[in-house]
Parts: C-alpha cells; structure tokens; sequence
C-alpha cells in the first residue's frame, strides 16, 4: 500500500517522532527526500546529530509559557481574556524535504 499510496511529505508531531520516520523510510529503501519527505515540530536542536538537517517548525516556546502565564493570572483574576492566541512560528529548512512541483503548489 505504500508504495501505490505514499504521501509526498510526512509531518510528525515531534521532532524525535520525525528522526523515528525518517529511520523506518531509510529502511524501506525510501530516498529522503527525493521519494517522500519528513518534517519535524519544536526544533529539539537534533541537527547536530543527525546525518541529514531536519526541517522543522520552530515554535516560540518562552513565548508560549510567557503568553499562558499572562492568561492564567488574567483569568484567576477575574479578567477577561482571548479563548485562543496565535503565535508566531517559523520553517527551518532542512535536508529532509525538497521544493514541490508548481502543480502542488497550485493546489494548496
């Protein structure tokens, strides 16, 4: 099914969730990325481990903790705040994907 059915990119939740994939598509005989590509989230910092740079998402983690910090005293204190807060986050490019065919790109 994998081969009649494989996705053009994987993203995982995590960054180590990631190196696990692109470790079980290296033993499917999978090319990363020219077959399919793999995508981390939080950039854990495993580039200096890996043979290949992940790509990532970074996300702004001081920030977040700031952020629900502020809105959990806000609510304890009786004030008003927004359900939900979008944050800044960041694609670091790695070795692990490749640029899409403009056909894709069209579709998105």
């Amino acid at each position: 099914m994998l081969k009649d059915h494989r996705p053009d990119v994987v993203f995982f939740l995590n960054d180590l969730m990631a190196f696990g994939g692109l470790t079980v598509a290296q033993e499917l005989g999978l090319r990363v990325p020219e077959d399919m590509g793999v995508v981390g989230f939080n950039a854990l910092g495993l580039n200096t481990v890996l043979p290949v740079p992940l790509t990532t998402v970074s996300t702004p983690r001081h920030l977040m903790g700031v952020t629900g910090a502020r809105t959990l005293l806000a609510r304890l204190h009786g004030v008003g705040v927004a359900r939900a807060t979008a944050l800044p986050i960041k694609v670091q490019p790695g070795g692990t994907t490749r640029a899409q065919p403009k056909r894709l790109q069209a579709e998105v």
